[in-house]
């Protein structure tokens, strides 16, 4: 079975610690200056590492991304660089009425992103959330507009909003827990089954939902 990489299994693994050896993870990651250099090397390969894995991964669900969005009459294109899915764990996929481009005053995007939480009883739960966000002109228009992608979506498939996290103009609408489908063996987790769940999510996406995107 192929997996993501034993890199990223390992980096899922311990969340909380490798996270806790830079100081921003989205930035030009540092690592802590407090830890023996032979620990920096180790850890700072396999984050580099994890990161080469987490890119690779994120381009075949980018490639599923566009395909969707297509398929239901968007224009759909993602101008990610590879470096930025390394060091962000995160793809944007741009939309676009189909026949028209956006205008200086609204955009649309969606995509999907790494990241960790903490479960009930505190321990983390590292997931891929799949997000739209249409920004508005400004704070007040992304808010707006946030509040209309979530009436859209409605309340099953609300999972967070973007105005609680200092998003403003997201609504997640899907969660796959990658923690729980970790090989504690191997630090293996299936890519295939993976992308195929993520198929699942974006299929609750559909023309309909489009129509009403746009008119935000």
């Amino acid at each position: 079975m192929a997996t993501i990489g034993r890199a990223f299994g390992f980096y899922v693994k311990f969340w909380q610690e490798m996270q806790a050896c830079y100081e921003d993870i989205p930035a030009q990651s540092v690592l802590t200056k407090s830890l023996p250099a032979e620990s920096r090397g180790m850890i700072e390969a396999v984050g580099k590492r994890a990161g080469e894995q987490a890119a690779a991964f994120l381009a075949s669900i980018r490639h599923e991304i566009e395909a969707h969005f297509r398929q239901l009459g968007c224009q759909a294109k993602s101008r990610n660089r590879p470096t930025y899915l390394k060091t962000h764990w995160s793809v944007e996929v741009r939309l676009d009425p189909k026949g028209r481009r956006q205008t200086a005053r609204k955009h649309w995007s969606t995509g999907v992103s790494i990241a960790g939480d903490l479960d009930a009883r505190g321990g983390p739960v590292v997931s891929l959330y799949f997000w739209i966000w249409a920004e508005g002109s400004n704070d007040q228009g992304s808010r707006r507009a946030e509040d209309q992608l979530a009436g859209t979506l409605g309340a099953q498939r609300t999972k967070y909003r973007g105005s609680t996290d200092g998003d403003t103009g997201s609504v997640v609408y899907g969660e796959l827990p990658l923690t729980g489908r970790l090989n504690k063996r191997d630090f293996g987790i299936g890519k295939e089954e993976l992308i195929e769940s993520a198929r699942g999510v974006l299929k609750t996406i559909n023309k309909r939902d489009i129509r009403r995107f746009f008119e935000i």
